[in-house]
Protein backbone atom coordinates (compact mmCIF):
# COMPACT_ATOMS: atom_id res chain seq x y z
CA UNK A 1 0.00 0.00 0.00
CA UNK A 2 1.50 3.31 -1.03
CA UNK A 3 2.19 5.84 1.66
CA UNK A 4 0.75 9.37 1.51
CA UNK A 5 3.05 11.80 -0.21
CA UNK A 6 4.07 15.07 1.38
CA UNK A 7 4.13 17.88 -1.17
CA UNK A 8 5.27 21.47 -1.09
CA UNK A 9 3.07 23.89 -2.98
CA UNK A 10 3.23 27.61 -3.64
CA UNK A 11 0.07 28.17 -5.61
CA UNK A 12 0.95 31.71 -6.61
CA UNK A 13 4.26 30.55 -8.05
CA UNK A 14 2.43 28.06 -10.25
CA UNK A 15 0.00 30.71 -11.47
CA UNK A 16 2.81 33.17 -12.16
CA UNK A 17 4.72 30.52 -14.06
CA UNK A 18 1.65 29.77 -16.15
CA UNK A 19 1.56 33.42 -17.18
CA UNK A 20 5.25 33.28 -18.07
CA UNK A 21 4.90 30.12 -20.13
CA UNK A 22 1.93 31.53 -22.01
CA UNK A 23 3.53 34.92 -22.65
CA UNK A 24 4.30 35.55 -26.34
CA UNK A 25 7.80 34.82 -27.49
CA UNK A 26 9.82 36.74 -30.04
CA UNK A 27 8.14 37.16 -33.41
CA UNK A 28 9.95 35.40 -36.26
CA UNK A 29 10.98 37.43 -39.31
CA UNK A 30 8.43 37.67 -42.08
CA UNK A 31 10.54 39.11 -44.90
CA UNK A 32 10.88 37.08 -48.08
CA UNK A 33 14.39 36.71 -49.47
CA UNK A 34 15.07 37.80 -53.03
CA UNK A 35 17.28 35.95 -55.49
CA UNK A 36 20.78 37.48 -55.53
CA UNK A 37 20.95 37.18 -59.30
CA UNK A 38 18.91 36.26 -62.34
CA UNK A 39 20.27 32.73 -62.48
CA UNK A 40 17.75 29.91 -62.19
CA UNK A 41 19.68 28.32 -59.34
CA UNK A 42 19.60 31.60 -57.41
CA UNK A 43 15.83 31.89 -57.84
CA UNK A 44 15.35 28.31 -56.67
CA UNK A 45 17.50 28.94 -53.61
CA UNK A 46 15.48 32.01 -52.68
CA UNK A 47 12.24 30.08 -53.07
CA UNK A 48 13.55 27.22 -50.93
CA UNK A 49 14.49 29.64 -48.17
CA UNK A 50 11.04 31.23 -48.29
CA UNK A 51 9.29 27.84 -48.10
CA UNK A 52 11.48 26.73 -45.20
CA UNK A 53 10.86 29.98 -43.34
CA UNK A 54 7.10 29.66 -43.83
CA UNK A 55 7.11 26.15 -42.38
CA UNK A 56 9.26 27.18 -39.43
CA UNK A 57 6.79 29.95 -38.64
CA UNK A 58 3.93 27.45 -38.88
CA UNK A 59 5.64 25.10 -36.43
CA UNK A 60 6.37 28.00 -34.10
CA UNK A 61 2.65 28.78 -34.03
CA UNK A 62 1.92 25.16 -33.13
CA UNK A 63 4.49 25.42 -30.35
CA UNK A 64 2.76 28.52 -29.05
CA UNK A 65 -0.52 26.60 -28.82
CA UNK A 66 1.21 23.85 -26.86
CA UNK A 67 2.62 26.40 -24.44
CA UNK A 68 -0.89 27.75 -23.95
CA UNK A 69 -2.08 24.22 -23.17
CA UNK A 70 0.81 23.81 -20.76
CA UNK A 71 -0.14 27.07 -19.06
CA UNK A 72 -3.74 25.85 -18.79
CA UNK A 73 -2.56 22.62 -17.17
CA UNK A 74 -0.47 24.60 -14.70
CA UNK A 75 -3.48 26.70 -13.76
CA UNK A 76 -5.59 23.58 -13.35
CA UNK A 77 -2.90 22.10 -11.13
CA UNK A 78 -2.89 25.25 -9.03
CA UNK A 79 -6.68 25.21 -8.81
CA UNK A 80 -6.56 21.64 -7.54
CA UNK A 81 -4.66 22.82 -4.48
CA UNK A 82 -7.41 25.25 -3.52
CA UNK A 83 -8.75 28.67 -4.34
CA UNK A 84 -6.59 31.74 -4.55
CA UNK A 85 -6.83 33.86 -1.42
CA UNK A 86 -8.61 36.84 -2.92
CA UNK A 87 -11.04 34.62 -4.82
CA UNK A 88 -11.88 32.79 -1.62
CA UNK A 89 -12.55 36.12 0.05
CA UNK A 90 -14.90 36.97 -2.78
CA UNK A 91 -16.76 33.71 -2.20
CA UNK A 92 -17.21 34.56 1.47
CA UNK A 93 -18.33 38.09 0.67
CA UNK A 94 -21.10 36.57 -1.42
CA UNK A 95 -22.55 34.89 1.69
CA UNK A 96 -20.61 31.74 0.97
CA UNK A 97 -22.20 31.21 -2.43
CA UNK A 98 -19.34 32.55 -4.53
CA UNK A 99 -17.50 30.20 -6.81
CA UNK A 100 -13.89 30.00 -7.94
CA UNK A 101 -13.76 29.63 -11.69
CA UNK A 102 -11.69 26.78 -13.08
CA UNK A 103 -9.19 27.78 -15.73
CA UNK A 104 -10.10 26.32 -19.08
CA UNK A 105 -8.38 28.10 -21.95
CA UNK A 106 -8.99 25.40 -24.46
CA UNK A 107 -8.38 21.68 -24.33
CA UNK A 108 -5.11 20.73 -22.78
CA UNK A 109 -3.21 17.64 -23.72
CA UNK A 110 -2.29 16.17 -27.05
CA UNK A 111 -1.51 18.94 -29.48
CA UNK A 112 -3.29 19.29 -32.78
CA UNK A 113 -0.17 18.94 -34.93
CA UNK A 114 -1.53 16.49 -37.47
CA UNK A 115 -1.69 19.22 -40.10
CA UNK A 116 2.04 19.94 -39.81
CA UNK A 117 4.06 18.55 -42.67
CA UNK A 118 7.66 18.43 -43.71
CA UNK A 119 9.08 21.32 -45.64
CA UNK A 120 8.76 20.55 -49.35
CA UNK A 121 11.84 20.46 -51.52
CA UNK A 122 11.93 22.96 -54.33
CA UNK A 123 12.84 21.29 -57.60
CA UNK A 124 16.54 21.67 -58.24
CA UNK A 125 17.15 23.36 -61.56
CA UNK A 126 20.01 25.41 -62.92
CA UNK A 127 21.27 26.77 -66.11
CA UNK A 128 21.58 24.47 -69.09
CA UNK A 129 24.85 22.71 -69.78
CA UNK A 130 25.72 25.37 -72.29
CA UNK A 131 24.76 28.96 -71.73
CA UNK A 132 25.93 31.78 -73.85
CA UNK A 133 28.75 33.64 -72.15
CA UNK A 134 27.17 37.05 -72.49
CA UNK A 135 23.74 35.73 -71.32
CA UNK A 136 25.28 34.08 -68.28
CA UNK A 137 27.15 37.25 -67.33
CA UNK A 138 23.98 39.33 -67.75
CA UNK A 139 21.96 37.05 -65.45
CA UNK A 140 24.75 36.80 -62.92
CA UNK A 141 25.07 40.54 -62.62
CA UNK A 142 21.30 41.18 -62.25
CA UNK A 143 19.44 41.14 -58.97
CA UNK A 144 20.42 42.70 -55.64
CA UNK A 145 23.62 40.62 -55.43
CA UNK A 146 22.69 39.13 -52.07
CA UNK A 147 21.56 42.20 -50.14
CA UNK A 148 18.17 40.73 -49.21
CA UNK A 149 19.86 37.45 -48.35
CA UNK A 150 22.04 39.24 -45.83
CA UNK A 151 19.05 41.02 -44.32
CA UNK A 152 17.13 37.74 -44.18
CA UNK A 153 20.06 36.11 -42.38
CA UNK A 154 20.35 38.94 -39.87
CA UNK A 155 16.68 38.68 -39.01
CA UNK A 156 16.80 34.95 -38.33
CA UNK A 157 20.06 35.24 -36.41
CA UNK A 158 18.48 37.80 -34.12
CA UNK A 159 15.45 35.57 -33.75
CA UNK A 160 17.72 32.69 -32.79
CA UNK A 161 19.20 34.75 -29.97
CA UNK A 162 15.76 35.88 -28.84
CA UNK A 163 14.53 32.31 -28.56
CA UNK A 164 17.52 31.35 -26.46
CA UNK A 165 16.80 34.22 -24.10
CA UNK A 166 13.15 33.12 -23.77
CA UNK A 167 13.84 29.66 -22.35
CA UNK A 168 14.20 31.05 -18.83
CA UNK A 169 10.46 30.63 -18.42
CA UNK A 170 10.95 26.84 -18.42
CA UNK A 171 13.08 26.79 -15.26
CA UNK A 172 12.24 24.43 -12.41
CA UNK A 173 9.91 25.43 -9.59
CA UNK A 174 11.33 26.73 -6.35
CA UNK A 175 8.41 25.99 -4.04
CA UNK A 176 6.50 23.18 -5.69
CA UNK A 177 7.44 19.57 -5.14
CA UNK A 178 5.72 16.28 -5.73
CA UNK A 179 4.70 14.04 -8.61
CA UNK A 180 2.62 16.72 -10.30
CA UNK A 181 5.49 19.20 -10.11
CA UNK A 182 7.89 16.64 -11.56
CA UNK A 183 5.54 15.90 -14.45
CA UNK A 184 5.02 19.59 -15.22
CA UNK A 185 8.74 20.26 -15.06
CA UNK A 186 9.36 17.39 -17.46
CA UNK A 187 6.82 18.88 -19.88
CA UNK A 188 8.44 22.29 -19.58
CA UNK A 189 11.84 20.74 -20.20
CA UNK A 190 10.52 19.20 -23.41
CA UNK A 191 9.25 22.58 -24.51
CA UNK A 192 12.61 24.14 -23.70
CA UNK A 193 14.51 21.56 -25.74
CA UNK A 194 12.13 22.08 -28.65
CA UNK A 195 12.58 25.86 -28.49
CA UNK A 196 16.35 25.42 -28.48
CA UNK A 197 16.06 23.18 -31.52
CA UNK A 198 13.92 25.76 -33.28
CA UNK A 199 16.56 28.34 -32.43
CA UNK A 200 19.14 26.16 -34.15
CA UNK A 201 16.91 25.86 -37.19
CA UNK A 202 16.56 29.63 -37.23
CA UNK A 203 20.32 29.85 -37.29
CA UNK A 204 20.32 27.31 -40.13
CA UNK A 205 18.04 29.54 -42.19
CA UNK A 206 20.37 32.45 -41.55
CA UNK A 207 23.37 30.35 -42.49
CA UNK A 208 21.81 29.30 -45.79
CA UNK A 209 20.94 32.89 -46.65
CA UNK A 210 24.43 34.10 -45.83
CA UNK A 211 25.84 31.25 -47.88
CA UNK A 212 23.84 32.34 -50.92
CA UNK A 213 25.13 35.88 -50.53
CA UNK A 214 28.68 34.58 -50.35
CA UNK A 215 28.11 32.24 -53.28
CA UNK A 216 26.90 35.14 -55.34
CA UNK A 217 29.99 37.13 -54.43
CA UNK A 218 32.23 34.21 -55.32
CA UNK A 219 30.50 33.72 -58.69
CA UNK A 220 30.82 37.39 -59.54
CA UNK A 221 34.52 37.30 -58.80
CA UNK A 222 35.15 34.12 -60.78
CA UNK A 223 32.93 34.78 -63.77
CA UNK A 224 33.97 37.08 -66.62
CA UNK A 225 32.24 40.39 -66.30
CA UNK A 226 29.77 41.63 -68.82
CA UNK A 227 32.03 44.60 -69.51
CA UNK A 228 34.98 42.33 -70.31
CA UNK A 229 32.86 40.25 -72.66
CA UNK A 230 31.57 43.33 -74.47
CA UNK A 231 35.15 44.62 -74.86
CA UNK A 232 36.28 41.24 -76.14
CA UNK A 233 33.56 41.24 -78.77
CA UNK A 234 34.74 44.68 -79.90
CA UNK A 235 38.35 43.49 -80.18
CA UNK A 236 37.25 40.43 -82.15
CA UNK A 237 36.14 42.75 -84.92
CA UNK A 238 39.61 44.22 -85.21
CA UNK A 239 41.73 42.11 -87.56
CA UNK A 240 44.81 42.86 -85.49
CA UNK A 241 43.21 41.37 -82.34
CA UNK A 242 40.68 38.96 -83.82
CA UNK A 243 42.68 35.75 -83.34
CA UNK A 244 43.69 36.71 -79.81
CA UNK A 245 40.12 37.73 -78.98
CA UNK A 246 38.66 34.43 -80.21
CA UNK A 247 41.11 32.46 -78.07
CA UNK A 248 40.31 34.58 -75.01
CA UNK A 249 36.58 34.22 -75.63
CA UNK A 250 36.92 30.41 -75.48
CA UNK A 251 38.69 30.69 -72.16
CA UNK A 252 35.93 32.91 -70.86
CA UNK A 253 33.33 30.40 -71.95
CA UNK A 254 35.10 27.58 -70.16
CA UNK A 255 35.41 29.63 -66.99
CA UNK A 256 31.73 30.58 -67.17
CA UNK A 257 30.63 26.96 -67.46
CA UNK A 258 32.71 25.95 -64.43
CA UNK A 259 31.34 28.80 -62.34
CA UNK A 260 27.75 28.11 -63.35
CA UNK A 261 28.12 24.39 -62.69
CA UNK A 262 29.43 24.94 -59.20
CA UNK A 263 26.84 27.64 -58.59
CA UNK A 264 24.04 25.27 -59.58
CA UNK A 265 25.37 22.58 -57.25
CA UNK A 266 25.97 24.75 -54.22
CA UNK A 267 22.76 26.75 -54.58
CA UNK A 268 20.71 23.56 -54.22
CA UNK A 269 19.67 24.20 -50.63
CA UNK A 270 18.20 21.55 -48.38
CA UNK A 271 14.79 22.27 -46.84
CA UNK A 272 14.75 23.13 -43.15
CA UNK A 273 12.50 20.56 -41.46
CA UNK A 274 11.43 21.47 -37.91
CA UNK A 275 10.18 18.77 -35.53
CA UNK A 276 6.65 18.83 -34.21
CA UNK A 277 6.33 20.50 -30.83
CA UNK A 278 5.97 18.08 -27.93
CA UNK A 279 2.47 17.71 -26.59
CA UNK A 280 2.02 19.59 -23.34
CA UNK A 281 1.10 17.67 -20.23
CA UNK A 282 -2.65 17.41 -19.74
CA UNK A 283 -4.07 18.26 -16.32
CA UNK A 284 -7.83 18.45 -16.27
CA UNK A 285 -9.52 21.17 -14.25
CA UNK A 286 -10.75 20.10 -10.82
CA UNK A 287 -14.49 19.42 -10.55
CA UNK A 288 -16.49 22.53 -9.66
CA UNK A 289 -16.98 22.95 -5.95
CA UNK A 290 -20.52 22.69 -4.66
CA UNK A 291 -21.62 26.12 -3.41
CA UNK A 292 -21.96 26.04 0.36
CA UNK A 293 -23.48 28.82 2.43
CA UNK A 294 -22.05 30.01 5.71
CA UNK A 295 -25.03 28.38 7.49
CA UNK A 296 -25.84 24.79 6.45
CA UNK A 297 -28.96 24.64 4.35
CA UNK A 298 -30.70 22.09 6.55
CA UNK A 299 -30.61 24.59 9.44
CA UNK A 300 -32.08 27.45 7.45
CA UNK A 301 -35.92 27.51 7.34
CA UNK A 302 -37.32 28.16 3.87
CA UNK A 303 -38.93 31.49 3.13
CA UNK A 304 -42.36 30.00 2.39
CA UNK A 305 -42.95 29.02 6.01
CA UNK A 306 -42.79 25.26 5.38
CA UNK A 307 -40.78 22.90 7.52
CA UNK A 308 -38.07 22.68 4.89
CA UNK A 309 -37.84 18.90 5.16
CA UNK A 310 -37.23 16.98 2.01
CA UNK A 311 -39.81 14.54 0.79
CA UNK A 312 -39.68 11.29 2.71
CA UNK A 313 -37.70 12.74 5.65
CA UNK A 314 -38.95 12.98 9.23
CA UNK A 315 -37.60 15.10 12.07
CA UNK A 316 -35.49 13.39 14.72
CA UNK A 317 -37.62 11.62 17.33
CA UNK A 318 -37.23 12.73 20.94
CA UNK A 319 -36.14 9.71 22.97
CA UNK A 320 -38.49 8.63 25.83
CA UNK A 321 -37.54 10.10 29.19
CA UNK A 322 -39.81 8.17 31.57
CA UNK A 323 -39.42 4.58 30.44
CA UNK A 324 -37.72 2.12 32.72
CA UNK A 325 -34.38 0.66 31.73
CA UNK A 326 -34.51 -2.65 29.99
CA UNK A 327 -37.87 -1.99 28.35
CA UNK A 328 -38.17 -4.08 25.15
CA UNK A 329 -37.74 -2.20 21.91
CA UNK A 330 -41.35 -1.85 20.87
CA UNK A 331 -42.42 0.02 17.78
CA UNK A 332 -43.53 3.51 18.76
CA UNK A 333 -46.76 3.33 16.77
CA UNK A 334 -47.74 0.00 18.37
CA UNK A 335 -46.89 1.28 21.82
CA UNK A 336 -48.95 4.44 21.42
CA UNK A 337 -52.01 2.69 19.95
CA UNK A 338 -51.94 0.01 22.58
CA UNK A 339 -51.92 2.69 25.25
CA UNK A 340 -54.93 4.36 23.68
CA UNK A 341 -56.85 1.09 23.65
CA UNK A 342 -56.02 0.52 27.28
CA UNK A 343 -57.22 4.01 28.09
CA UNK A 344 -60.53 3.35 26.35
CA UNK A 345 -61.14 0.34 28.59
CA UNK A 346 -60.62 2.35 31.75
CA UNK A 347 -63.50 3.78 33.68
CA UNK A 348 -64.28 7.44 33.42
CA UNK A 349 -63.61 8.02 37.07
CA UNK A 350 -59.94 7.30 36.94
CA UNK A 351 -59.22 10.62 35.28
CA UNK A 352 -56.55 9.20 32.99
CA UNK A 353 -55.98 11.42 29.98
CA UNK A 354 -54.90 9.90 26.66
CA UNK A 355 -52.08 12.42 26.51
CA UNK A 356 -50.44 10.70 29.45
CA UNK A 357 -50.19 7.46 27.51
CA UNK A 358 -48.76 8.75 24.29
CA UNK A 359 -45.70 6.79 23.36
CA UNK A 360 -44.60 5.72 26.82
CA UNK A 361 -42.73 8.99 27.26
CA UNK A 362 -42.79 10.88 30.50
CA UNK A 363 -46.22 12.40 29.89
CA UNK A 364 -46.86 15.44 27.76
CA UNK A 365 -48.96 17.34 30.25
CA UNK A 366 -52.62 18.01 30.59
CA UNK A 367 -53.00 20.34 27.68
CA UNK A 368 -56.67 20.76 26.64
CA UNK A 369 -57.69 18.86 23.58
CA UNK A 370 -58.98 20.66 20.55
CA UNK A 371 -62.56 20.62 19.38
CA UNK A 372 -61.70 18.48 16.40
CA UNK A 373 -60.22 15.83 18.64
CA UNK A 374 -63.24 15.79 20.97
CA UNK A 375 -65.75 15.78 18.15
CA UNK A 376 -64.19 12.70 16.63
CA UNK A 377 -64.66 14.05 13.12
CA UNK A 378 -61.94 14.14 10.57
CA UNK A 379 -59.26 13.61 13.19
CA UNK A 380 -60.40 10.02 13.75
CA UNK A 381 -58.65 7.62 11.43
CA UNK A 382 -58.95 3.83 10.92
CA UNK A 383 -56.45 1.94 12.99
CA UNK A 384 -53.53 0.43 11.16
CA UNK A 385 -52.68 -3.21 11.47
CA UNK A 386 -49.68 -2.39 13.61
CA UNK A 387 -51.68 -0.15 15.96
CA UNK A 388 -53.55 -3.03 17.69
CA UNK A 389 -51.19 -5.80 18.58
CA UNK A 390 -53.65 -7.76 20.75
CA UNK A 391 -55.28 -7.05 24.03
CA UNK A 392 -52.60 -8.79 26.05
CA UNK A 393 -49.81 -6.84 24.46
CA UNK A 394 -51.86 -3.67 24.49
CA UNK A 395 -52.54 -3.96 28.20
CA UNK A 396 -48.91 -4.55 28.96
CA UNK A 397 -47.80 -1.69 26.78
CA UNK A 398 -50.34 0.61 28.36
CA UNK A 399 -49.14 -0.36 31.80
CA UNK A 400 -45.59 0.53 30.90
CA UNK A 401 -46.78 3.76 29.34
CA UNK A 402 -48.64 4.85 32.46
CA UNK A 403 -45.84 3.79 34.70
CA UNK A 404 -43.45 5.86 32.64
CA UNK A 405 -45.89 8.78 32.75
CA UNK A 406 -45.96 8.85 36.50
CA UNK A 407 -49.50 7.39 36.84
CA UNK A 408 -48.41 4.36 38.81
CA UNK A 409 -51.56 2.39 37.99
CA UNK A 410 -51.02 -1.38 38.24
CA UNK A 411 -51.81 -2.79 34.84
CA UNK A 412 -50.13 -6.17 35.08
CA UNK A 413 -52.28 -9.10 34.05
CA UNK A 414 -54.81 -6.89 32.35
CA UNK A 415 -54.23 -8.78 29.18
CA UNK A 416 -55.76 -11.98 30.51
CA UNK A 417 -59.40 -12.23 29.69
CA UNK A 418 -59.82 -8.67 28.53
CA UNK A 419 -60.35 -8.78 24.83
CA UNK A 420 -57.67 -11.33 24.21
CA UNK A 421 -60.15 -13.51 22.32
CA UNK A 422 -60.77 -10.93 19.67
CA UNK A 423 -59.79 -12.02 16.21
CA UNK A 424 -57.17 -10.11 14.32
CA UNK A 425 -59.64 -9.18 11.58
CA UNK A 426 -62.00 -7.71 14.15
CA UNK A 427 -59.20 -5.64 15.57
CA UNK A 428 -58.42 -4.25 12.13
CA UNK A 429 -62.06 -3.18 11.70
CA UNK A 430 -61.96 -1.07 14.81
CA UNK A 431 -61.15 2.60 14.67
CA UNK A 432 -58.72 4.55 16.80
CA UNK A 433 -60.50 6.38 19.60
CA UNK A 434 -58.29 9.42 19.39
CA UNK A 435 -55.59 10.78 17.10
CA UNK A 436 -53.53 13.70 18.37
CA UNK A 437 -53.18 16.57 15.88
CA UNK A 438 -51.53 19.34 17.82
CA UNK A 439 -48.05 20.85 17.70
CA UNK A 440 -47.32 19.61 21.25
CA UNK A 441 -46.99 15.99 20.07
CA UNK A 442 -45.00 16.56 16.91
CA UNK A 443 -41.84 15.32 18.56
CA UNK A 444 -43.57 12.02 19.37
CA UNK A 445 -45.73 11.19 16.40
CA UNK A 446 -43.97 13.28 13.77
CA UNK A 447 -45.13 16.06 11.48
CA UNK A 448 -48.48 15.77 9.76
CA UNK A 449 -50.24 18.10 7.36
CA UNK A 450 -52.13 20.83 9.15
CA UNK A 451 -55.90 20.34 8.66
CA UNK A 452 -58.14 23.25 7.94
CA UNK A 453 -60.12 24.50 10.92
CA UNK A 454 -63.80 23.96 10.38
Amino acid sequence: MSQPQTVTVDQQEILNRADEVEAPMATPPTDVPQAPSGLTAANNAAEQLAVSADNVRLYLQAGERERQRLATSLRNAAAAYGEVEDESATALDNDGNGEVDAQSAGGAGAGQTESLEETPKVAAAGESDFTDLKTAATKLESGDQGTSMVNFADGWNNFNLSLQRDIKRFRIFENWEGDAATACEASMDQQKEWILHMAKLSASLAKQANFMAQLQLWARRGHPTLADIVELERLAKDPDYQEQAIKLYAEYQETSEKVLSEYNTKADLEPVNPPKPPAAIKIDPPPPAQPQGLIPGFLMPPGDGSTGLASGMTPPMIPPTGGAGGTPDVNTAELTSAGREAASNLSKGLGVKPMSLGGGGGGLGGMPMGDAALAGGESVRPAAAGDIAGAGQGGGAAGRGMAGGGMGMPMGGAGQGQGGAKSKGAQQDEEALYTEDREWTEAVIGNRRRQDNK
